[in-house]
């Protein structure tokens, strides 16, 4: 009722914009949204009255299409591949689906004019899982690309330099073959080949070089102008001539690039799709490099890496590597959410107070927690901390068999741990498969509330208990500077410390992000104002990046 009353008001203000609910695990979450979705698509405004129209409302979620029916809704998803199918699911009363469907027709329609939606207006929508929309993937942003001729050329290019990061090279070393190979280059040492004494009297090899310079044989950088330089290169790269200077301005990034991806780690900041098993976005047989969200534990299905990165998990794991593409137009989470004239999302969690105070600023929203319908009988058992991985895994294991043997009946349990090279650590550990679900997500203060918040849903007589490790600091003499117990105590206190401390600047990073990509949307907004984007040859392949 608190959603409905906020979205039936006949004033919009622009202070508050929106409400936003916490709605205990087990409580008929996904129930509530869908019915004020259908009680708000069934009231009408005085100004949808005019026209005889029911209202309608953008759904970012799952849909619960049954009970829709049941009350003569008309609703529809908008994750057609063919736009017609699109446009028909516009005109109905209640449209439900991920983000990204939104974004790409709202794009279309704002640069292409392909009209998908219609008359529909940016008035309502509702959130679900609106924390992890607004905090989690806010920074994400949906972009239409558009394909670089000749692209598929420089994959030569991506191996190569692959291939020396590996090798005892450094940096400005890569660079030089690199550019030796596409343009043909030289140094200022290697004028000393050409005549020894030169190596002895610095200022006559400057004044060759310059020479060289004036005379247009060479540039400043040393790259070869004559033009023959084809005959003296390597041609370890296939690649036509309109492209040099596209890798000319992007080298340094994939270089950047190409060194980072070296500090990625699999099971942790991606995943091997071998089977196709975690996507189902394409038809493509082959593995798929796809990012994992440490701080919700997610496969980003529809996300790559952008500036090139993506493409060296891809090589490093010895997948087919996807063309690189440039931006075309684009609109990040958070921008389109904030769009809307009226917000309502719900969450099992909301997140801690600095995360509500951040989600406030930045859409301003109100917050509200409903109460659970039968008072919680959960207990939370002491915290064990252990300083080594092999008794922590014992913990793990001990606990597990006591949670799910005990009693007459097998019971289930939900293991949360950092990440998914954890889960297949405990899962081998166990021998036995993980019962229900098995999560891999950083340790928050939201993620803790999250994760106790499934156990005892509706009354339940339930139980949660942190099991946790990490190194016990020894003196110079190899002795513990603590007793176990004592140790165990401050430990946790620390953690907890360290894990608030990372929060802040988690936030502090959002806060970075959100301004970086507001005024990158406040440039193209200037750019694009004057450009009709269906006289422009760009493709409109949906994309999604990280910026």
């Amino acid at each position: 009722m608190t959603l409905l009353t906020d979205y039936t008001e006949n004033k919009f203000t622009e202070s508050p914009k929106g409400t936003l609910v916490q709605v205990a695990t087990g409580e008929s979450k996904s129930l509530i949204v869908a019915g004020v979705a259908i009680a708000f698509a069934l009231f009408r405004l005085p100004s949808a009255d005019k026209n005889k129209k029911r209202n309608k409302v953008d759904f970012i979620t799952s849909g619960l299409r049954n009970l829709y029916t049941f009350f003569k809704v008309n609703v529809a998803n908008n994750c057609s591949r063919t736009e017609y199918d699109r446009v028909k699911a516009y005109d109905s009363n209640v449209v439900y689906r991920e983000l990204s469907n939104f974004q790409r027709d709202y794009l279309l329609d704002k640069f292409y004019h392909r009209n998908i939606r219609g008359d529909r207006t940016f008035n309502f929508v509702i959130v679900d899982e609106v924390d992890c929309m607004l905090l989690d993937i806010g920074n994400i942003t949906l972009y239409l690309s558009h394909d670089i001729s000749g692209i598929e050329m420089l994959e030569s290019f991506d191996v190569f330099i692959w291939e020396k990061i590996h090798q005892p090279m450094e940096r400005e070393a890569i660079k030089s073959a690199v550019f030796f190979d596409m343009y043909g280059a030289i140094t200022r040492n290697n004028l000393n080949s050409i005549h020894g004494p030169l190596e002895d009297h610095p200022s006559e090899k400057n004044a060759l070089w310059n020479h060289l310079i004036e005379m247009k044989v060479i540039d400043s950088q040393g790259r070869i102008l004559i033009q023959d330089a084809d005959k003296i290169t390597n041609n370890t790269f296939n690649y036509q001539k309109h492209l040099l200077s596209f890798v000319d301005r992007h080298m340094d990034t994939l270089l950047d690039n190409a060194y980072r991806a070296l500090q990625l780690r699999p099971d942790e900041d991606h995943v091997v799709d071998q089977d196709r098993a975690r996507s189902n976005i394409t038809t493509d047989l082959e593995p798929q490099v796809i990012i994992n969200d440490q701080d919700t534990g997610t496969d980003l299905t529809s996300s790559q890496w952008d500036e090139g990165l993506h493409k060296f998990p891809q090589l490093k794991e010895c997948c087919k590597v996807t063309l690189q593409s440039l931006k075309a137009v684009f609109v990040s989470n958070a921008a389109f959410i904030k769009s809307k004239r009226k917000i309502a999302g719900v969450s099992g969690t909301l997140g801690s107070e600095r995360e509500c105070k951040f989600m406030s600023g930045k859409f301003k929203c109100n917050f509200f927690e409903i109460p659970t319908s039968l008072p919680k009988c959960f207990t939370l058992k002491p915290t064990a901390v252990y300083k080594t991985k092999e008794s922590w895994l014992v913990a793990v294991n001990q606990e597990t068999r006591l949670t799910v043997l005990s009693g007459d009946k097998i019971r289930s349990i939900i293991i949360f741990c950092r990440s998914i090279k954890e889960v297949n650590t405990v899962y081998q550990h166990l021998k036995n498969n993980l019962a229900s679900r098995s999560e891999g997500k950083k340790y928050s203060e939201r993620v803790e509330e999250h994760a106790m918040g499934r156990s005892g849903r509706n009354g339940a007589l339930r139980s949660g208990i942190l099991i946790l490790y990490e190194a016990m600091v020894d003196d110079k003499e190899g002795h513990p500077t603590k007793e176990e117990s004592e140790w165990q105590g401050s430990k946790l206190f620390s953690m907890k410390d360290e894990r608030n401390f990372q929060d802040l600047q988690r936030i502090s990073r959002l806060e970075e992000d959100f301004d970086s990509i507001s005024r990158q949307e406040q440039l193209f907004d200037e750019f694009s104002n004057p450009v009709d984007f269906r006289l422009v040859g760009l493709g409109a392949s949906a994309m999604l990046a990280d910026i």
